[in-house]
């Protein structure tokens, strides 16, 4: 199947364009959901999501949708200081969404300081994981599921 959505979906620019002007902020998700099938939640580099923000998300998108929930940044970008609590949290995130089958996969991006060879090796589509050479992983964390089957991943 071909997956077809945006990285986001609530921008101000959007409303009057893509949703209609008298669409309620709590009802957008659900239209977007309607058009596309896909969607790579950005919120999830910059917050760890609560169970029931997970859950309310879930709720919203019908059988069929995907979400793409995006490696938070102190992942990717930061000190690796609490990198295991983290991925403890990010993982149960993960969790959720594969449980509820609306986990289409993990999206990562670096930080600019890689050089163009690792950028490279870092732009991919398939079974991968970025953490593993720091000794954590997705999958590990999620206590033994299956597999995270897909990954998109970019340094930006």
């Amino acid at each position: 199947m071909i997956r077809i959505g945006t990285s986001g979906f609530d921008y101000k620019d959007w409303y009057g364009q893509f949703f209609p002007p008298s669409l309620k902020p709590q009802h957008r998700l659900e239209y977007y959901a309607q058009r596309f099938n896909t969607l790579e939640l950005n919120i999830t580099y910059y917050q760890l999501l609560s169970p029931g923000a997970v859950m309310g998300l879930i709720n919203k998108v019908e059988t069929g949708f995907d979400f793409f929930i995006k490696a938070n940044r102190d992942l990717t970008h930061g000190t690796r200081k609490h990198a295991k609590d983290t991925m403890v949290k990010f993982a149960g995130q993960a969790k959720m969404f594969r449980q509820a089958h609306k986990l289409g996969g993990v999206s990562s991006s670096f930080p600019r300081l890689l050089s163009a060879p690792h950028k490279m090796k870092i732009i991919c589509v398939g079974r991968w994981n970025p953490w593993k050479r720091s000794g954590w992983s997705l999958n590990s964390a999620m206590r033994g599921g299956s597999p995270i089957e897909r990954w998109t991943c970019c340094a930006s």
